[in-house]
């Protein structure tokens, strides 16, 4: 059974408490405070390239109207996602990045794994063939070290035909007509909000790994990790981090090494 020693921790959207979410200077900053797994959000400009951002709207992290979707990638780069809401003006000129600048900065990283959530607004409006392509792509630097992630199915089981290093669905639940799903297709990684879960007992055995998000203390991490979680996602990279005595510097000499 997995222990604490053995959880990885994910970093959801880069170091999202500290730094605007998604954005190279979150995922750097993850990095360098000793992340093992990033896990980001891509959606698609309207030139069909792979940007690295959560909601379509740019309201929430940008403070304008309109759609990443509409905007061709070279405009949606210039657009500043500092979430001033949050932090002021700390952040002014962080902007919206291509899913290859990622790409590139991972490279830095050798032994960092990343997981990539296509984004459904994206898939609703391109389709998966459109989306992926974009998707892998972007990843091509790296390629053997990303996970696509999606809570389609079908887009799972293309991801995989395309040639993905692995797969991961997203699961809406934890019912038994989800666990025939996952037995019949056998996805790399099973991603679920913590709140989803029963209450208690191993989860299910399979050839996959597990990945709960929403984990916010080590005692929820060490929790899951008895029932056979491997990878807790998590806002409070630092914290979690620190709190599972991993240390920043060594770490960082490790990740650099490969």
């Amino acid at each position: 059974m997995t222990t604490g020693r053995h959880i990885q921790v994910v970093a959801h959207r880069g170091n999202a408490a500290e730094f605007p979410e998604n954005s190279l200077p979150a995922i750097r900053s993850a990095l360098e405070l000793g992340a093992p797994v990033i896990q980001i959000d891509v959606q698609l400009s309207s030139d069909c390239d792979a940007v690295v951002i959560h909601d379509a709207a740019l309201r929430r992290t940008a403070g304008i109207e309109g759609s990443v979707l509409d905007l061709q990638v070279v405009d949606a780069c210039a657009v500043e996602v500092a979430e001033r809401a949050r932090f002021g003006d700390r952040f002014a000129g962080v902007t919206l990045s291509r899913l290859s600048d990622v790409s590139s900065l991972l490279l830095e990283w050798p032994a960092a794994q990343l997981f990539v959530h296509l984004r459904h607004e994206s898939l609703q409006r391109s389709g998966s063939e459109v989306f992926l392509s974009a998707v892998l792509t972007g990843l091509r630097s790296c390629i053997e070290r990303c996970i696509i992630a999606s809570a389609d199915l079908p887009t799972v089981e293309l991801a995989r035909r395309r040639g993905a290093a692995g797969v991961a669905w997203m699961l809406p639940d934890y019912e038994h007509h989800s666990q025939l799903k996952c037995e019949a297709i056998r996805p790399d990684v099973l991603i679920i909000d913590r709140r989803r879960l029963s209450p208690g007992g191993p989860l299910w055995r399979g050839p996959w790994r597990w990945m709960v998000h929403e984990v916010s203390t080590l005692p929820q991490a060490l929790i899951l990790a008895s029932r056979g979680v491997e990878l807790v996602r998590t806002m409070r990279v630092r914290a979690m981090l620190r709190e599972l005595g991993i240390n920043p510097v060594e770490r960082r000499a490790r990740s650099r090494e490969g």
